[in-house]
């Protein structure tokens, strides 16, 4: 069969999946017929693994988890897989919420797979191109997938691809059983920073009160302390690994870029990660051939934020992307979001300088 590319498949599916489904659906409790919505798409009675990125976080893991199950529950044959061994704070999770970790997957050649909380090659696990893909739950931008047949595509613009999923559960009537609420309410109060992040919607916003009700959170700030001390601990870690632990990786042109995130819990901790990175990345033996490297550090005490860099190539671009940059760091916006503030000013400069 014909391969399809998603960005052509979207035109298609998205009146199905995006348009006919209103947001207003989650304050009404209205129930839509599911099966209308997967008329098009044939799983062809095989199992289907739910996967987030390679790059997962407590959004995608909550998310990854939540929808397994609520296509379980309207007949579907779905597991949830994990792209790696869990970190801390979600393996914290998972046992506060009684839920067992899901199976490793690192390669999908194969498999039949639904994508959650990315829609791009770049962002998968490996073997994803030779992998037959039926659905996308997502909040990101399009990546330029393929697919041998009609895929169901869901793309809303929020934080937490956790709250899509829970609108999901809305919709078809679904109930959400008390630790898929835990997981999902997770999702939302990570992706959101606990509805403190600049990029929080009303259907995030919504998400999180009904599922922290369900779940049965009652004190959030003790439930949030405890995630962010089991999230933001780099006890043990080499700095390699604590660069490496949130990295994204572009390309602008002839030039490839890496921007990691770390977010420190105090002050404290905020100025020795600050010393103890940018030494490391002054160490990194490419950063001047062809390789540019950011790292987006945030204090989640203050919100404070600075961005760090190193190399010739990096320090220019940053110095005209943000004002009073310095020869390896500037002053970001409070709670700066790598997606939406850091990385379009970068690649505008560096798209600009490329033209000379």
């Amino acid at each position: 069969m014909q391969k399809r590319n998603l960005s052509k498949v979207v035109a298609v599916m998205l009146a199905a999946s995006c348009v006919a489904l209103p947001v207003q659906a989650l304050a009404a409790g209205a129930a839509v017929d599911y099966a209308k919505l997967y008329a098009g798409v044939d799983y062809q009675n095989k199992t289907t693994c739910v996967i987030g990125p390679e790059s997962q976080n407590m959004d995608s893991v909550g998310a990854t988890i939540g929808y397994a199950y609520l296509k379980s529950k309207l007949g579907m044959a779905t597991e949830p897989r994990v792209a790696a061994p869990l970190n801390r704070d979600m393996s914290y999770m998972l046992e506060y919420f009684h839920i067992p970790q899901p199976a490793v997957m690192n390669d999908a050649a194969g498999q039949q797979v639904i994508l959650v909380d990315h829609s791009s090659y770049a962002a998968a696990i490996n073997g994803m191109k030779k992998a037959r893909i039926v659905e996308v739950i997502d909040r990101h931008n399009l990546g330029g997938l393929e697919s041998g047949g009609f895929v169901y595509y869901r793309n809303i613009p929020t934080a937490a691809t956790s709250s899509i999923v829970y609108l999901s559960f809305k919709e078809t009537g679904v109930e959400v059983p008390k630790a898929i609420a835990g997981v999902l309410f997770a999702g939302v109060m990570s992706a959101t920073d606990n509805l403190q992040g600049s990029n929080v919607t009303a259907l995030d916003r919504q998400a999180y009160d009904e599922l922290k009700g369900i779940a049965g959170v009652k004190d959030i700030s003790v439930f949030h302390k405890e995630l962010e001390k089991a999230a933001f601990t780099h006890e043990g870690m080499s700095d390699k690994e604590i660069f490496e632990t949130d990295c994204k990786d572009y390309v602008v042109k002839d030039w490839a870029m890496t921007i990691s995130q770390l977010e420190c819990l105090n002050d404290e901790e905020f100025s020795q990660m600050k010393s103890r990175m940018l030494a490391y990345m002054n160490k990194i033996p490419d950063r001047n051939a062809g390789m540019l490297y950011f790292l987006v550090l945030k204090n989640r005490s203050t919100g404070a934020a600075e961005l760090l860099y190193t190399g010739t190539m990096a320090e220019a671009v940053a110095k005209k992307a943000f004002a009073g940059a310095d020869a390896n760091h500037a002053v970001l916006k409070n709670n700066a979001d790598r997606k939406r503030d850091v990385e379009p000013a970068i690649r505008t400069e560096l798209e600009r300088y490329m033209q000379y």
